[in-house]
């Protein structure tokens, strides 16, 4: 009778064990978009912002300028994740259209992780809104 108790002890920690979730380093939470985002005197709503992403994913396989890789090289935005940037107009950017400053900051799956506008002066360095 003790062997099948210890048995069954020994079962229950295995299958509580292997149900539980392990936590995972890798996750990370996707930023939610503000509405209003308020950047260096600038006011965006949720929906421009939205919108932007849209047309960078639309024009993902094109050949024109944007979307393109967003270096991070600030670490700014404190991820390891490959990061693309896609300018944050309105009306949404087109290709020949002056880009303006400000961009709105993507993963590879275009969850939304910022908005940047470079800082004047300073030859292009960028900084987070």
């Amino acid at each position: 009778m003790m062997f099948n108790l210890k048995s069954s002890f020994l079962l229950g920690l295995v299958a509580v064990s292997v149900a539980s979730p392990t936590p995972s380093f890798d996750l990370v939470a996707r930023a939610k978009i503000p509405d209003p985002l308020v950047c260096d005197g600038t006011t965006w709503t949720k929906d421009q912002i939205y919108n932007s992403i849209q047309q960078a994913r639309a024009l993902e396989n094109s050949n024109y300028a944007y979307p393109k890789r967003f270096y991070n090289n600030e670490n700014i935005f404190g991820t390891p994740a490959d990061l693309w940037e896609f300018p944050l107009a309105d009306p949404v950017w087109r290709n020949g259209v002056s880009p303006g400053t400000f961009r709105v900051i993507v993963k590879d799956n275009y969850d939304y992780v910022g908005v940047t506008n470079k800082d004047v002066g300073s030859g292009g360095t960028v900084h987070k809104c």
